[in-house]
Parts: structure tokens; C-alpha cells; sequence
């Protein structure tokens, strides 16, 4: 349920080797008993207005399955104002690609 002023806030909490986390928070107010729904596909908080909020329910839990695809985890918390989304992503880069192989040059036949 947003508050008047909508704000959004980001903060990179930990870079470290191994992993990094960082928040995204903005204003509003998410009843304590709904935050453990807020994945669930199609989810939407009871009571609240569909057509002024908009959305499908799909965004956070297409989000969760991102963090989780990419061995991360990402939690929900809630209070004075703010609903803070908390994300933990490893930090560890793709090995390089392998340069491409020459395709093998076709035989060539000699006339006869």
C-alpha cells in the first residue's frame, strides 16, 4: 500500500569476493502476515485497489526466479514507512569464452 510520496532507494551493501549484496527500498506498507506470499506467482495483497496499483502479481516472483537461477537469494522486510527488498547475488564472473575453432577447410577435389 504506498504512502502518499513514493521514493525509491538503492544501496550497495557488501562487495566482496565471494558475493555482494545490495537493497532496494521504497515507501509503503506490506501487513507483516502477506510478505511470505509476495513470490507467489499472480499474488496480490488482500485489499488492495487493482486498478490504482496495477500490475498481474507476476513481477517479484519473476525476479525471485532470476536471483534463484543465478544461485542467489533475495527477502522482503517491512517497517517504519519502507518496504526493503534484500538481494544477495555470488560475485564471480563466467570462465572466458574459448576463442571460435576454424571450421575445417572442405576437401578440395582435383580435376581429372
Amino acid at each position: 500500500i504506498p504512502l502518499k510520496r513514493d521514493l525509491v532507494r538503492f544501496h550497495v551493501l557488501h562487495t566482496q569476493k565471494e558475493f555482494f549484496e545490495f537493497e532496494v527500498l521504497n515507501t509503503g506498507y506490506i501487513p507483516e502476515a502477506e510478505l511470505p506470499h509476495l513470490f507467489d506467482k499472480f499474488y496480490r495483497v488482500p485489499g488492495s485497489d487493482r486498478w490504482k496499483q496495477g500490475g498481474t502479481g507476476l513481477g517479484l516472483s519473476l525476479v525471485k526466479q532470476m536471483v534463484v537461477a543465478l544461485d542467489g537469494s533475495i527477502s522482503i522486510t517491512c517497517s517504519e514507512g519502507w518496504i526493503c527488498f534484500h538481494v544477495r547475488l555470488p560475485n564471480h564472473r563466467p570462465p572466458p569464452m574459448p576463442p571460435p575453432t576454424p571450421e575445417p577447410e572442405e576437401a578440395q577435389e582435383d580435376p581429372e
